[in-house]
C-alpha cells in the first residue's frame, strides 16, 4: 500500500511540471517592413503620410507618394536540403504602408525552431484566390483593393504626384492580373553568412524602396507612364520592378 501513495505522489508531482518547464519547440517571428526612398538631398528618408515631395526616382524626377497599398501573400522559410519548411496558413496580408511607414508587422506563429536556409513572400494574391470566393480578412472586397469593373485584386495601389517643368502631375499604378502576381525568394546566407537558426522568437527585417517601383529593371519614365491598370499600359513593367528591387531583407535575428 506505501508503494501504491509513493508511486500516486509521482505521477502527481510529474503532472504539476508547468508548460514553460519544457523547452518549446516553435517560436513567433515578427516580419518587420520599412518603407523609404531616395531622399531629394540625400540619404534614404521614410515615406511620409502628407504627401510631400521627397524623393527623386532613377531619372532624376521629384515625386511623393499619396497612397501605398499591397498584398504579402504565402509567406515560406525552407531548408531544402534537410526538408524543412514552414508556410504560415491563409497567408494574406494587406500592407497600408503609409498607416505605419517605419514598422508594418506581420506575425508568423509556430515556427519551427529549426535551420531555414531561405524565405519566400509574394506580392499580390495567388490565382486561387484571386477568383476565389472566400472573400473575408485581407481579402474583404471592403478594403478596396477587390477591383470594381472585373473579377480579382489589386495587388498593389500605388499613388502620388509627380513634378514636370515646374508642375505638379498626379500619378496612378494599379497591378493587378496573375500574372503580375510575383514571388521573391531571399536566401540568408546572404545577409548573415550562414542559414537563419531560429532558437527564440525573434524577427525578420525588410526595408521597401519606393523609388525601386520606378528603376529596375524597368526605368519608368513618369512623364509617359503614369496612368497605369492595365498589362497593356506597362503593369508588367511595374511588376517586374517589385519583384527586383522593391524589397530587401535587411536583418534576421
Amino acid at each position: 500500500m506505501r508503494k501504491f501513495f509513493i508511486l500516486i505522489l509521482g505521477i502527481l508531482l510529474f503532472s504539476d511540471c508547468k508548460p514553460e518547464d519544457k523547452e518549446p519547440d516553435f517560436a513567433t517571428i515578427l516580419l518587420r517592413i520599412s518603407h523609404k526612398g531616395p531622399g531629394l538631398v540625400s540619404g534614404e528618408k521614410p515615406i511620409l503620410a502628407e504627401d510631400q515631395f521627397q524623393f527623386k526616382d532613377s531619372l532624376g524626377q521629384e515625386f511623393s507618394v499619396k497612397t501605398l497599398n499591397y498584398y504579402i501573400s504565402n509567406i515560406k522559410l525552407m531548408n531544402k536540403s534537410q526538408n524543412v519548411y514552414y508556410q504560415q496558413v491563409q497567408s494574406y496580408h494587406l500592407v497600408n504602408a503609409l498607416v505605419n511607414p517605419n514598422n508594418t508587422e506581420i506575425i508568423l506563429k509556430n515556427v519551427p525552431m529549426k535551420k531555414f536556409e531561405e524565405f519566400e513572400i509574394s506580392i499580390g494574391v495567388d490565382s486561387i484566390a484571386n477568383k476565389g470566393i472566400d472573400k473575408t480578412g485581407a481579402l474583404d472586397p471592403g478594403k478596396g483593393m477587390y477591383w470594381s469593373w472585373e473579377d480579382g485584386y489589386k495587388f498593389l495601389e500605388f499613388e502620388g504626384r509627380f513634378k514636370q517643368e515646374g508642375l505638379e502631375k498626379p500619378f496612378l499604378f494599379h497591378i493587378g492580373g496573375n500574372e503580375n502576381y510575383k514571388t521573391l525568394n531571399f536566401r540568408f546566407s546572404n545577409l548573415l553568412g550562414t542559414n537563419y537558426d531560429i532558437v527564440k522568437d525573434g524577427q525578420i527585417i525588410l526595408e521597401a524602396d519606393v523609388s525601386a517601383m520606378f528603376g529596375s529593371p524597368n526605368k519608368v519614365d513618369l512623364k509617359i507612364f503614369n496612368n497605369v491598370m492595365s498589362t497593356a499600359a506597362g503593369a508588367d513593367k511595374i511588376a517586374e520592378n517589385y519583384k527586383t528591387g522593391f524589397l530587401k531583407l535587411v536583418g534576421a535575428n
